[in-house]
């Protein structure tokens, strides 16, 4: 139906593999996915959350490709998003606001369609864990945000860096990665919920 497709796209978007200075998971082919997983559901189901959802994984694709040209452009690179400058540090504050506000808002009309499609059904439980997952996800992305831009703000990097060693950074790392996996398997879980109830 379409729902199984999306857990790929957030696959490339939760996971970040880099083989040097290419990502080999980029964010763009996740939303991608998510796009087109998105007009085969609105095919099946006529839901106005569905259709704004739609709408805005396009203005993340455009936004990440944007996002590729600045970084790979011999130009804008470590000009227009140089961190150790005011206007590159308020280009990456902006930017990154930016993202995670509408990423937040997309996911808020996937939940929020899936919850009146469950409705739809009397499935309380699929659209109770719906309100939940977003819950997470918004959680998530507001640790996100504040990670990045105090790392932007303060410390003058475009990523967050981490300077602890030993046994403290191993259970740093752990940590995140738990959290990390632990939101993904439950967008995975409704997700693939969703696939099996609205099939």
């Amino acid at each position: 139906m379409g729902f199984s497709t999306m857990i790929v796209g957030f696959f490339f978007i939760f996971f970040d593999f880099n083989f040097g200075n290419i990502n080999i998971l980029p964010d763009l082919i996740g939303y991608i996915f998510i796009y087109f997983a998105a007009v085969k559901v609105i095919s099946k189901m006529g839901n106005k959350y569905f259709a704004i959802f739609k709408k805005t994984s396009l203005l993340l694709i455009y936004l990440n490709a944007l996002d590729m040209v600045i970084k790979h452009s011999s130009v804008l690179n470590g000009v227009i998003n140089n961190p150790v400058e005011l206007q590159g540090r308020v280009f990456l504050v902006l930017f990154t606001i930016t993202y995670l506000s509408i990423m937040v808002y997309m996911f808020f009309y996937l939940a929020k369609g899936i919850e009146l499609a469950a409705e739809g059904l009397d499935n309380k439980s699929l659209a109770e864990k719906a309100r939940r997952v977003f819950r997470l996800v918004f959680i998530y992305s507001l640790s996100i945000a504040a990670v990045n831009l105090t790392s932007i703000i303060f410390f003058k990097h475009s990523s967050p860096t981490i300077s602890i060693e030993g046994l403290s950074a191993l259970l740093l790392i752990i940590a995140v990665m738990a959290a990390l996996i632990y939101v993904f398997v439950q967008v995975c879980s409704l997700l693939n919920r969703a696939e099996n109830t609205f099939s």
